[in-house]
């Protein structure tokens, strides 16, 4: 996201702290943000801090998007019912796909990091288009290029996909996991970000997903499965940009 604003280039506390007081700046001109979150914090919007606006996201997070009751669980625990395709894509992603190797428990992520093969987009936190992953905090050259399993619920209306947001479409980040090289063109990326590339392919043999090759159909059914998982979140916001 540093790319985002041209003059800030480096990751530092002086660049957070300057991303910090831009942010704080463009809430605080908009009346009424600043106004409801007066309002929330007992404070004037002169004196909110970047700490208030950040409380405030993370409970509009806990409120909307807690995890609810979806088909797949009603499938499972009640009477609900799948359709032939979701229950061969369910069939798969708990068997030849692998994928519960580490989409398994309550929020469907092991919570772990693993290296699934992705291009990293914009200016990356390494710079140059990279993105060392897990390495940026352990210094261990076995986690290069691992990112923690994403939890699965409402996986169908959130793209983009990847750690950089580098597939738009579900499929494709699935064929990333067990044939990357179907959905990576080298010829797209310097390089620098193919040495990336490399790396992430060696660490990817080793995973469980490396094993495994589906067919276009047996794609279509995960994604029908994944389908499942999905559920409403209580407040029914539309991005003003996606309405226009």
């Amino acid at each position: 996201m540093v790319g985002d604003i041209g003059h800030l280039t480096t990751e530092t506390f002086e660049t957070a702290q300057t991303l910090y007081d831009e942010i704080i700046r463009n809430l605080a001109s908009d009346k009424t943000i600043s106004e409801a979150a007066e309002t929330a914090f007992g404070v004037p919007a002169k004196d909110l801090e970047f700490v208030n606006f950040a409380e405030a996201i993370a409970e509009f997070l806990r409120f909307n998007f807690a995890v609810q009751d979806t088909r797949f669980h009603r499938f499972v625990f009640g009477d609900g019912e799948l359709n032939d395709n979701e229950i061969a894509g369910g069939l798969i992603f708990y068997g030849k796909g692998r994928c519960s190797q580490c989409h398994n428990g309550p929020y469907f992520s092991d919570l772990d990091f693993h290296a699934i093969p992705s291009p990293n987009s914009m200016f990356g936190k390494n710079g140059f288009g990279v993105d060392l992953g897990r390495f940026n905090v352990t210094n261990n050259p076995d986690e290069l290029a691992k990112f923690r399993t994403p939890p699965l619920y409402n996986v169908t209306k959130t793209a983009p996909y990847g750690h950089s947001g580098a597939f738009e479409h579900l499929s494709d980040v699935i064929i990333a996991h067990s044939d990357p090289l179907a959905v990576l063109d080298m010829r797209e990326i310097g390089a620098v970000q193919r040495q990336g590339i490399y790396q992430q392919l060696r660490l990817w043999a080793g995973e469980p997903v490396a094993e495994s090759i589906l067919v276009d159909v047996e794609i279509a059914q995960l994604v029908s499965f994944l389908g499942t998982l999905e559920y409403q979140s209580r407040l029914d916001i539309v991005s003003p940009n996606l309405a226009d």
